[in-house]
């Protein structure tokens, strides 16, 4: 018998993965037991700061990062937070939960494996990216939940390196090997294009994010004018901005996203000036983001 190749033994462990997703059968990230914890205490009408802050101080990590997030530059005329009942009541209760979100995505991103750890690295870089514009977008327009947008930015490609995770465990429990390069071959790659937005869907889902968030996850590929303002709109329109602006994971239809940007600017009534506002110095915001 001859040995099985690189492209055969790919194949099979994706034909293993669609036939899970067709399943429903998805290998999906737990959301963290604190921030089930805060955003348990966040979807209360009246709900508690000091007893979010008692949550959040439960896991050191996460008590460092939302103190660093409330001094951060946004916010450098105002006083040093110097406690993390200080840095939330700074935040609100909206940023709070956009924040308790990146913060059990985060990992998702990462992996102890080089490739998916590399693609996970520039596809968080690009998502946050996309959050911080979706946000600025939604405001700059007066539309209604601009954290949402965040959220929708956020995750709109969480998927990828899940599917890619999936992909990679497929492979392995199939053939208890890994391939020269599962992860290059054009297949593979279409494979996760074509399938991430499922599971970016199921996960926001998974972790009862907002319908508003779910949809905008669902529904950011192509702009629909019924609603202008809508989250989704502004996830479309600022993954076409960070794609322009250098902030992405992978190849580039320059044509295609000019005419998004072009469209997106219609859309939301921006001009060339507006739009250069909005991203001037984004790589410098992402980067204070992911420190």
């Amino acid at each position: 018998m001859s040995p099985i190749s690189d492209e055969q033994m790919a194949a099979r462990a994706a034909e293993l993965v669609l036939q899970r997703i067709d399943a429903r059968d998805l290998a999906l990230p737990a959301l963290p037991a604190v921030a089930a914890r805060c955003l348990e205490i966040l979807a209360r009408r009246d709900f508690s700061i000091s007893e979010l802050a008692s949550a959040i101080e439960a896991d050191p990590l996460l008590a460092a990062r939302v103190l660093r997030l409330a001094n951060s530059a946004a916010r450098a005329t105002l006083e040093p937070a110097r406690s993390v009942l200080q840095a939330v009541t700074r935040l609100g209760g909206g940023e709070m939960r956009s924040f308790i979100i990146e913060a059990a995505a985060r990992p998702i991103f990462e992996s102890h494996d080089r490739a998916i750890g590399d693609l996970g690295r520039a596809l968080w870089s690009h998502s946050v990216a996309v959050a911080l514009l979706a946000r600025a977008v939604v405001r700059r327009a007066g539309g209604p939940q601009p954290e949402a947008a965040y959220l929708a930015g956020l995750l709109h490609d969480v998927g990828k390196p899940v599917m890619a995770s999936m992909l990679l465990e497929a492979e392995r429990r199939l053939f208890k090997v890994k391939t020269r390069s599962w992860l290059f071959p054009a297949a593979w790659i279409g494979l996760i294009a074509r399938t991430h937005r499922t599971v970016g869907i199921a996960l926001s889902q998974a972790w009862r994010l907002p319908e508003l968030v779910v949809h905008a996850v669902a529904d950011s590929e192509a702009y629909d004018r019924r609603e202008a303002s809508a989250a989704a709109n502004a996830v479309c329109f600022a993954n076409a901005l960070a794609k322009a602006a250098g902030l992405y994971a992978g190849e580039v239809d320059p044509v295609a996203i000019e005419a998004l940007v072009g469209e997106g600017r219609q859309l939301f009534s921006l001009g060339e000036q507006d739009v250069k506002s909005l991203t001037n110095g984004l790589g410098d915001r992402v980067a204070e983001r992911l420190a």
